[in-house]
């Protein structure tokens, strides 16, 4: 996580950590130390992949807004950190989007762009990753973000298409497998539904992998099959959890519940 005077850096096991209000105003104090307010945030809304002696901010001795701004801009960042901890993400957006304009740091944008990938709001979460890129962010950083705007265009791709197209890698997997696998795609999208189970199912055979857990679960509801397509949604959720599909999974399958 990127440090702001009022979220700083989390563990590099990813472990999300949440700051108090508190410390979101002794950190946004125009008048106090700039070092002070560095150590005050050492906790932040959620979790990126550095920690806190690798951040841009605390590097270049960033200092935050003074006066009515920075008022304005802890009270904005407090009620966005506190709407997070409670799991409102809508609330914790509009709390963090009036902090980015009053203090539009790359920092703001890495909180603004996880409460957006949390909401399933690919688009947003893109634009604000996009933006943290732009900024020069270290290594690790850039590593995380990459990898996280990579899995939100997967996200874009299957809600547009309705299928998993691509297997995630095939170093590690039976050649046979993925063949299967491609060829259960090319049979769903002619939506040839019976066959393109058989293929997915061949492929299930030798390898389990979330795309295939996901394909088996669209083609299971094209056939009516709603008790093995909650099955397989179910193992695809388990496996995207924390993801901007979370929410989105819960509700396909709440859907098929009733």
């Amino acid at each position: 996580m990127f440090a702001l005077f009022a979220a700083g850096a989390c563990s590099a096991s990813g472990a999300a950590t949440r700051s108090s209000p508190a410390s979101a105003q002794s950190g946004a104090r125009g008048g106090g130390d700039a070092g002070e307010a560095q150590r005050s945030a050492q906790h932040g809304p959620d979790a990126g992949a550095s920690s806190a002696s690798s951040d841009p901010g605390a590097d270049a001795g960033f200092v935050p807004p003074s006066g009515e701004q920075s008022r304005q801009a802890a009270e904005a960042y407090a009620q966005g950190a506190a709407a997070y901890a409670r799991g409102d993400f809508a609330a914790a957006a509009q709390g963090f989007a009036r902090t980015y304009e009053i203090f539009p740091a790359p920092e703001m944008a890495y909180n603004l762009a996880r409460v957006y990938e949390r909401m399933g709001d690919a688009p947003q979460a893109l634009r604000y990753f996009e933006r943290v890129l732009q900024s020069n962010p270290s290594a690790a950083q850039r590593t995380d973000i990459e990898h996280r705007v990579a899995g939100l265009r997967a996200y874009e791709q299957r809600r547009r298409d309705g299928i998993a197209q691509t297997l995630p890698s095939t170093d590690a997997l039976s050649q046979e497998g993925a063949t299967w696998f491609q060829r259960g795609v090319a049979l769903y999208r002619r939506r040839n539904y019976r066959q393109a189970l058989i293929a997915f199912e061949q492929a299930y055979q030798y390898l389990q992998t979330p795309e295939l857990f996901y394909n088996l679960a669209v083609t299971h509801r094209a056939l009516h099959n709603t008790d093995r397509a909650i099955e397989f949604l179910r193992e695809y959720l388990s496996a995207r959890r924390g993801t901007p599909e979370e929410a989105w999974i819960e509700g396909q399958i709440r859907q098929l519940e009733h």
